[in-house]
């Protein structure tokens, strides 16, 4: 019984470390203040985004809203008798617009803001997963020898 068990240890401690260095190896391209950050003229936004949804005027800047579309956001479970959070009741949702808003003045961007949407890039680091892939398998086997001969 004792052997079962360290094996169902040593499988767990296995897939765990190995969806972690799988999950972890991305490199980020760009942030979002990065993308957001090149838009600095109004064609550059026109190029970007198309037309924008609205155009206002506020204190003589322009103001152009984009509306990227809506979702919903649930927030887990909350007993309305009690008011407190469990594993039962209902689910609370919240919903939320993508949108971009931009402050111009006369043709330069001066301001923007978002909320909902998230342009960060990502890609997959091929180097560090292979090193990480190598790795977890020089590594696993080191453990396992290491646990093979503690148990025995």
């Amino acid at each position: 019984m004792m052997i079962l068990n360290i094996k169902f240890i040593k499988i767990a401690f296995l897939l765990y470390l190995g969806i972690f260095l799988l999950t972890s190896c991305t490199r980020v391209v760009y942030t979002h203040e990065d993308y957001m950050s090149r838009i600095k003229t109004k064609n550059d936004a026109l190029l970007t985004f198309g037309s924008p949804t609205s155009k206002t005027q506020e204190g003589g800047l322009e103001v152009w809203t984009y509306i990227l579309g809506s979702g919903t956001i649930g927030f887990g479970n909350y007993n309305n008798n009690t008011g407190t959070s469990s594993v039962y009741g209902t689910t609370l949702y919240t919903n939320f617009t993508r949108e971009i808003t931009f402050i111009i003045d006369g043709n330069n961007v001066i301001r923007w803001n978002s909320r909902g949407v998230d342009f960060q890039k990502e890609e997959v680091d091929n180097k560090a997963t292979t090193w990480g892939i190598l790795g977890f398998i020089g590594g696993s086997t080191v453990l396992m020898m290491i646990l093979s001969a503690i148990i025995d």
